[in-house]
């Protein structure tokens, strides 16, 4: 095939072998170009035909057709389309424009790249052998293809001509649907936070206002080129992607930026994307992560005034009042509510001035008891809530043991 971007390059025929006793190959069409500029010389021909019950350029209704506007072919290419029972001899020698309505035959043209991205559509009500100039259908690109479908079987010839020199004709070929199922424009999304597959919450756990890493893997999982390939967030997270085009099979990371906000948090991504062949994709992938606030609490017991984490402990006189102090302090950010302390000895019945600590306050709960004769021990407990329905809680043992004072 003539490569635009070097129109000095002269391209050979190809020769297609097989046994006698084999049907045609079912392969697709090619076209090539022999040219040879110095000699004012260009020739053309087709391969083989898509379908092998078909024999030759046969009339049909879904040709693809090659354009070439530039390089060697710096005139441009002009498209005839006809069928011979629209013809006879009476309008032979007429102009176009003089062959009734009925004779008009009507082609759908989809104009695409040369990597098959559309470039736009047009619908013509053509006379018998009009010719349509390709320039005149102000395509944004000067090489690539048509896919045109007519109301009729027809005939297609393409004209591929250099300015005052030589030219090259084509005739169409004939596309007839491939056989078994196709795919189309399929797309799938992965969503990751933190890497992690979070598509159940409540996901990672990240601190509020750490930062949030999120990657979107695109994947055509059909079989036609994807363009426009635009991923998108819910949340308004931007998101960036390397590329806007995939291959069947290719895959691609985007990737999106965030700070980690309070409590449970959901976002949906989001990608769509074209098929060159038409057809929309589109999916969608979850994700989520809990923000977790800074929330914690500590607790500080003690008995007469003393700190007795361990055995024995502070001693005491049998049969003496002993006293309790319970020190609750906010160690987080946030304001904490539903304070309560509470003692594993069910005897001991704990008293608080507030059930609410703002960050960084402090409060101290009493509770009183008789000294007994055992050795004792006793675990103090605060629980609290904060944000997002977080408990948070801390323990402090004491030990006393008794004296007998007679």
């Amino acid at each position: 095939m003539l490569d635009p971007a070097d129109p000095q390059l002269a391209v050979g025929s190809v020769a297609i072998g097989i046994e006698s006793n084999w049907s045609r190959p079912d392969v697709l069409w090619g076209d090539y170009f022999v040219i040879e500029q110095q000699d004012n010389y260009a020739e053309g021909d087709v391969l083989v035909n898509v379908d092998p019950d078909v024999v030759g350029n046969a009339l049909c209704k879904h040709h693809m057709l090659r354009f070439l506007e530039g390089g060697s072919f710096d005139a441009g290419t002009e498209v005839m389309v006809w069928n011979p029972s629209r013809l006879n001899d009476r309008n032979q020698g007429q102009a176009s424009s003089l062959y009734p309505e009925w004779r008009k035959i009507r082609a759908h043209g989809r104009a695409l790249d040369e990597k098959g991205r559309p470039l736009g559509e047009e619908t013509l009500a053509l006379h018998p052998l009009e010719m349509v100039k390709v320039s005149d259908l102000g395509l944004s690109k000067p090489f690539g293809w048509f896919e045109v479908t007519t109301d009729q079987p027809t005939y297609v010839s393409m004209h591929y001509r250099a300015s005052g020199r030589y030219a090259a004709g084509l005739e169409a070929y004939c596309l007839d649907p491939m056989a078994g199922p196709t795919i189309g424009a399929r797309v799938a999304l992965e969503k990751r936070t933190q890497a992690q597959d979070a598509d159940l919450p409540p996901g990672p756990t990240i601190p509020v206002g750490a930062a949030v890493h999120w990657t979107y893997v695109v994947s055509n999982v059909g079989d036609t080129l994807l363009y426009r390939i635009a991923v998108s967030d819910d949340q308004g997270v931007e998101v960036s992607c390397p590329r806007a085009e995939l291959e069947p099979g290719e895959s691609m990371i985007c990737t999106g930026e965030g700070v980690a906000q309070e409590c449970q948090y959901l976002n949906l991504g989001r990608v769509s994307a074209l098929g060159v062949e038409g057809g929309t994709a589109t999916a969608m992938d979850a994700s989520y992560y809990f923000g977790r606030p800074d929330v914690s609490i500590d607790l500080k017991k003690y008995t007469q005034g003393t700190d007795n984490n361990q055995p024995p402990g502070i001693q005491l006189w049998l049969g003496a009042t002993v006293e309790w102090a319970y020190v609750v302090t906010n160690t987080g950010s946030e304001t904490l509510f539903d304070v309560v302390v509470t003692d594993d000895d069910p005897e001991v019945d704990v008293e608080c001035p507030r059930n609410w600590l703002a960050p960084g306050d402090t409060f101290t709960c009493t509770a009183q008891g008789v000294v007994g004769p055992q050795p004792y021990r006793n675990l103090g407990t605060v629980t609290a809530k904060g944000p997002c329905r977080l408990e948070v809680s801390d323990t402090d043992p004491e030990h006393y043991y008794s004296s007998d004072s007679g």
